[in-house]
């Protein structure tokens, strides 16, 4: 039989709390189900958002092969078009079977949905793209790493961009950017000291926690500052309010904090903390202080909470966790320990020069199942280059796994506007939106099936 006669159709598992399709097996390798006629075709059936779940007919007397979770492979000698719809790819190269000691089944990617950029980085990104063309011959400084990723920042040094750590080091009268973690009143004043161009591009989130700092301190009020002391983000908020303000890393540091009065008391977090992490240190905090105030909302931005429960429901269910992003990204090495804590291996790898074939080794010979996910600040074509790699090597096939859709959208900041305008360019219709990325054969290696999964973890 040729193997381009092998056709991937999605099932769901008892086990899993899921309903069982008619004609569907229950278990791998009974003899019966694999005899008995199939009862005709499995009808479309609609996941979230439209998708089509699953449109495709079997033959009867198919041969089956199960998938490490969620897929069977059918041979038939004339499969024919694949529905257009189910948005399935047979990968040729690949086959599967049941039998022991026979080839095995295709790596399964599981692609985590959302993962990457969230709108601050994407809009950080924008604005430095937009100031290259506003400021069009001139030199753009921007101020730290517009983001914690390598190759985003690569990519603006090759077009000219200029990163410093100092404003000592931009010239007077030049443009700079504020990078997405913000920065302080102080170093604001600084650059109008200069008389610097500033273009802000600080995480609109980022500046709520700012915000809030600045409205407790003037109530007289004590602010402890959940994160990491050196983080740029940490930085720029404590110098809102640097006098009202500690920074808590651990719960070790709770014995040593000056409180005043322990009723005008308040919390705030970083943005990308873990949100695990976050709740042990808030919960030795309510222990120490119960009059503590919690902020009005959430710090931890949504972005990074979805990515973590994406991860959370997804990892105990594969063999190997990878995430796509920098070491200094903090979001990122917290999607890592996220997926290590739930039992799984992980990796976190800037790109696909960094993979090992290794890596997809387990006790048994090659594991069946990697799940792929990316911090904030990593390009989906570090993704998706990643997918080609596996593609390439072990005859990968696709699938995403929905656990939350995001649809964000922010405006260009005030500043760029006003430059904008200064230029007679006209900013009024220019938003940047963040939406789940579109996946094709020729960026990924391979079309995905598309599964769709609740909070719970389990598939809809």
């Amino acid at each position: 039989m040729k193997s381009s006669g092998w056709r991937p159709v999605i099932w769901a598992r008892e086990e899993r709390g899921m309903e069982r399709r008619a004609g569907s097996p229950s278990h791998e390798g009974e003899e019966e189900e694999k005899k008995a006629p199939h009862p005709g075709p499995l009808p479309a059936r609609r996941g979230e958002g439209g998708r089509s779940r699953c449109a495709l007919d079997l033959s009867a007397n198919p041969t089956l092969c199960r998938l490490s979770v969620g897929v069977w492979l059918v041979e038939k000698p004339d499969p024919g078009q694949l529905d257009r719809g189910t948005g399935f790819r047979v990968v040729p190269r690949v086959r599967a079977s049941n039998n022991a000691g026979s080839e095995r089944c295709a790596l399964r990617i599981i692609l985590a949905n959302p993962r990457g950029f969230c709108a601050g980085v994407q809009m950080a990104i924008d604005v430095v793209d937009r100031a290259l063309d506003v400021f069009e011959g001139e030199t753009v400084y921007v101020y730290h790493e517009i983001v914690h990723n390598k190759h985003v920042v690569g990519r603006f040094r090759g077009r000219g961009v200029v990163f410093v750590e100092s404003l000592e080091d931009v010239p007077r009268g030049a443009v700079v950017v504020f990078s997405a973690h913000g920065v302080s009143p102080a170093v604001r004043a600084r650059a109008a000291e200069r008389g610097l161009t500033a273009i802000d591009a600080t995480c609109p989130l980022v500046t709520k926690v700012h915000s809030e700092a600045v409205r407790y301190a003037a109530r007289g009020w004590q602010i402890l500052l959940i994160g990491h002391r050196n983080h740029q983000e940490i930085i720029g908020t404590m110098g809102e309010a640097p006098e009202a303000t500690q920074v808590v890393e651990s719960p070790a540091d709770i014995p040593s904090l000056d409180i005043r009065d322990p009723s005008k008391l308040i919390y705030l977090t970083q943005t990308t903390l873990s949100t695990d992490d976050a709740g042990v240190i808030v919960e030795a905090l309510k222990k120490a202080f119960p009059e503590i105030k919690a902020p009005p909302s959430d710090d931890i931005c949504y972005a990074t909470t979805n990515r973590q429960h994406a991860v959370r429901r997804l990892a105990p269910g594969v063999d190997l966790v990878l995430v796509i992003g920098s070491t200094n990204s903090s979001n990122s090495v917290r999607l890592t320990e996220i997926a290590e804590s739930a039992g799984t291996r992980a990796r976190l790898l800037d790109d696909a020069s960094m993979l090992e074939e290794a890596w997809f080794e387990g006790p048994g010979g090659r594991i069946g199942s990697v799940l792929i996910t990316a911090g904030a600040s990593a390009p989906e074509d570090l993704v998706a280059g990643v997918c080609r790699w596996l593609v390439e090597r072990f005859g990968a096939t696709l699938e995403v796994a929905h656990v939350f859709e995001e649809d964000m959208e922010f405006g260009l900041p005030a500043t760029l506007k006003q430059a904008m305008r200064a230029r007679g360019i006209d900013p009024a219709e220019r938003r940047i939106r963040v939406r789940a990325p579109e996946i094709t054969a020729d960026a990924y290696g391979a079309v995905p099936l598309t599964v769709s999964v609740g909070r719970d973890g389990e598939r809809q």
